[in-house]
């Protein structure tokens, strides 16, 4: 449980350090797509920042991503020098693909369209909940864990990084904090900044769907560990 609860707190620390160190750094399309319909819309035209500032944000993003799926790898291996080999080579392959994809359809990075960085982005952000879900399932394994405990130990996981969402980052760093408003000050009057139920449809769907998301990995696990 504990093993649970202190992967659930990191995975929460590190979103929300993601998105403080990153949004202002990222495309204003990829932040705006969180925020309610009227700030979107008033944003629209809103400068994006030097690419260096968005090669900042790329960089931050991967960093928390590869310290989850290091720790998994180490955690299934028990060897730290393994976790180190295979993660690099799973790192090398996943920048020689995105290479040869840019390079093939955009003439490299710099072509690329905003709705691929931006994809990246997003990808890169939320692979760290695929991490600590590796972890924690092959560390489930290592322990003898059965289809329930194994799917118990992710809704926990999962319902705890949901409440922080819902009340620190929704509702205190969107709603209150004001973090938002400075990163597009063109935004200062919309509603949307007082209405605190901008999201509860997109929550409860998730809230919902987590149960059989957690049944369907933990069976999953089983069959991986044979």
């Amino acid at each position: 449980m504990r093993t649970t609860i202190i992967t659930a707190l990191l995975l929460c620390a590190t979103e929300f350090l993601t998105i403080v160190l990153a949004s202002p750094m990222a495309k204003p399309s990829l932040v705006l797509r969180f925020l309610p319909e009227d700030i979107r819309a008033a944003a629209k035209d809103h400068p994006e920042p030097p690419k260096w500032k968005q090669m900042i944000a790329h960089i931050l993003f991967a960093i928390f991503l590869l310290t989850f799926i290091l720790r998994a790898i180490a955690n299934r291996n028990n060897d730290l020098q393994s976790a180190v080999f295979d993660g690099g080579a799973a790192l090398c392959a996943a920048k020689r693909f995105v290479y040869t994809l840019c390079q093939s359809h955009y003439g490299g990075f710099g072509g690329c369209c905003a709705a691929c960085k931006a994809q990246h982005i997003v990808l890169c952000n939320r692979g760290q909940y695929i991490g600590g879900i590796v972890f924690l399932g092959f560390d489930g394994l290592k322990h003898g864990y059965g289809f329930w405990k194994l799917t118990l130990r992710f809704i926990i996981t999962l319902y705890i990084t949901k409440l922080f969402d819902i009340i620190v980052q929704d509702q205190w760093l969107v709603m209150t904090s004001g973090f938002f408003q400075r990163i597009f000050p063109e935004t200062k009057d919309c509603a949307g900044w007082h209405d605190r139920g901008f999201n509860n449809q997109n929550q409860l769907i998730r809230i919902v769907t987590y149960l059989f998301l957690c049944m369907l990995t933990a069976a999953l696990f089983l069959w991986l560990g044979g």
